[in-house]
């Protein structure tokens, strides 16, 4: 059983300096326009929210918890099937435990933390656009022996962002606060939050297993994977219902104080 009031009760953060940065690509309309985008200083997870600090959530509010919580071998993985609801609810618990100003990430948030000020397409540096699929497989297809589920949220230090934010594509899609417009709004340049109605929000990030099983299943040819790099690159967003999924989990934000 994993400890009820051991550590892991609160996300380790990472602060970002606030900044400008070209947000989005031209490769595909649901990534661009793209435009220079401005961001107060913020704090962010610097690992994905995981299963060891969702279970003491849960367990803190006397909430039913899931049986894969309470596995110690994988209490530092990513938390899973987790919706939208309850995402708010836990930023709203670390807001009351702690007294600060946690919340869900947001889209330009999560972008500038995963690319840094020069702009990388992968959060360990820039390659060119024939190339980024290698550069994924290098860096994590050695992960572990099989492609399905989750690994630590710590396990790929070397794939750290710039600012230091780890496992921020590979491991699991992270759900964030923005509700999804096929294209960005090109006059919500400063501190951008996405259109106020909707009903599916931003996915950002990325499953490997997903990335795989499109590489294993085009072998016959690797010309063949290069359509696919849209979906590696650190400026591809996806959506979602905010339904729980096997596939995402989240990461928290925080006003700087």
């Amino acid at each position: 059983m994993i400890s009820k009031t051991g550590a892991g009760k609160i996300p380790e953060t990472v602060k970002i300096p606030g900044g400008r940065f070209l947000m989005g690509s031209p490769r595909n309309h649901y990534e661009g326009p793209v435009r220079e985008v401005t961001v107060e200083g913020f704090e962010i997870g610097k690992y994905s929210v995981t299963r060891e600090e969702f279970r003491h959530y849960l367990w803190a509010n006397q909430k039913p918890i899931p049986a894969e919580l309470n596995d110690q071998s994988t209490a530092r993985h990513p938390v899973t099937n987790v919706d939208w609801i309850s995402v708010g609810r836990y930023c709203n618990w670390l807001k009351k435990m702690t007294g600060q100003a946690w919340r869900p990430l947001r889209e330009a948030e999560w972008e500038f933390a995963a690319r840094g000020t020069e702009g990388f397409n992968l959060p360990w540096g820039q390659f060119p656009e024939l190339l980024l699929f290698d550069a994924l497989l290098d860096k994590l297809y050695q992960r572990r022996e099989h492609i399905i589920g989750t690994e630590s949220v710590d396990a790929r230090s070397d794939a750290a962002s710039p600012f230091g934010v780890h496992y921020m594509i590979g491991n699991v899609w992270e759900m964030l606060a923005d509700r999804y417009q096929p294209s960005y709004d090109p006059n919500d340049v400063v501190n951008p939050v996405g259109p106020e109605k909707g009903t599916h929000r931003v996915l950002r990030g990325g499953n490997l297993g997903i990335f795989l099983n499109i590489f294993e299943t085009k072998a016959e040819s690797k010309q063949n994977i290069y359509p696919f790099n849209y979906m590696v690159a650190l400026t591809s967003r996806f959506t979602i219902t905010g339904l729980p999924s096997q596939e995402i989990g989240f990461r928290v934000g925080k006003d700087i104080g």
